[in-house]
């Protein structure tokens, strides 16, 4: 089950916005888009960008980056381990 986005730390919360900001302003992407369900290629290349950058830069957990981006734990790690 997936934690809603408030009952996260509030440093990942913290970090994952401004992670997500720096990627969505270098790619010129819409603010919403990063979180949303799309699977197109672009978008899912950059929040798996964003997974390895929350994971390696300060060392989340995969359940902490998944709930962030509501998504599964699973998703994250097929995300870290495919996308590199």
């Amino acid at each position: 089950m997936k934690k809603p986005i408030q009952h996260l730390p509030p440093n990942v919360l913290m970090c994952g916005k401004l992670i997500l900001q720096i990627v969505e302003d270098i790619f010129a992407l819409p603010s919403s888009s990063m979180r949303a369900r799309s699977r197109y290629h672009n978008l899912v290349a950059t929040r798996c960008m964003c997974y390895f950058l929350m994971r390696t830069i300060n060392d989340f957990g995969v359940t902490d980056i998944a709930g962030f981006f509501e998504r599964d734990h699973a998703s994250v790690i097929h995300g870290l381990n495919t996308h590199q």
